[in-house]
């Protein structure tokens, strides 16, 4: 089974188990926009996390990134947040923290904030490049998700860029980790990069990366991070974020 479709129901289990385990059903997992941490166990939310990951997700591999000039075409990714529990709790060995588009097809451009229980650990296979950062001290499932849902980050919702394609995803993240780092649970500083090749440039910092995309062959392309739209909360941009140089979207803070 591919590790990205792991979070759909097992059958084999025993139905009460399955009222108790699993989120409002969506395809984001636990619904924090609309449900908040409440709809979390807090068994789940007490599970201590040893490493947390950056990762772009695989969406498309186009026609058009093909051919000659391959190696300058990006790949369509979905940025998301990982983290890898110290021990397994019950078949969970992970959650995938990641800013999701409504299925709704009346708000298409809404954003839902999805907390996925993961049952493996490490690089998702989906994912065109992983970054590795080392948590500090002993950080809860809990303490990363109240890090971004006391900011009311929750509430977002995606735009789109020159060539009129969706972006925030990479937004969204840049903000929650800048807001995981001002609480002293991570560094910025990437520990290990997978896979490992093709080779990437030392010293990279996560900001570094969330200002890059990919080619199918995984290498990296310069570019600038779209801006989302936070409807509750003022984005912080510094000029090492590697945001593009437009008048941010209009926001309420």
């Amino acid at each position: 089974m591919d590790q990205d479709q792991d979070q759909q129901l097992d059958v084999t289990v025993d139905q009460e188990e399955l009222r108790e385990w699993s989120p409002p059903l969506t395809d984001s997992g636990f619904n924090l926009t609309t449900h908040g941490l409440e709809c979390i166990p807090q068994e789940l939310l007490d599970v201590e996390c040893s490493k947390l990951y950056i990762e772009f997700l695989l969406q498309f591999m186009e026609p058009a990134t093909e051919g000659p000039d391959s190696d300058n075409i990006a790949v369509t990714t979905h940025t998301v947040l990982k983290a890898d529990f110290v021990t397994p709790h019950d078949q969970y060995k992970g959650v995938r923290i990641a800013m999701n588009l409504d299925t709704r097809d009346f708000y298409p451009e809404l954003g839902v904030l999805g907390v996925q229980f993961r049952t493996y650990s490490g690089k998702t296979t989906s994912s065109i490049r992983t970054f590795v950062f080392p948590l500090h001290g002993s950080v809860k499932v809990g303490q990363i998700l109240e890090a971004i849902t006391s900011k009311r980050m929750q509430h977002f919702s995606f735009d789109y860029d020159a060539n009129d394609k969706t972006c925030g995803c990479t937004d969204f993240v840049t903000q929650a980790f800048y807001q995981l780092q001002v609480r002293g649970y991570v560094s910025p500083q990437v520990e290990s990069i997978l896979p490992e090749e093709p080779q990437m440039p030392s010293g990279l910092t996560a900001y570094d990366i969330l200002s890059m995309a990919f080619n199918r062959q995984r290498g990296h392309i310069e570019r600038s991070i779209g801006r989302g739209k936070f409807l509750c909360y003022t984005r912080v941009e510094e000029p090492y974020m590697g945001y593009d140089d437009d008048t941010a979207s209009m926001e309420v803070d």
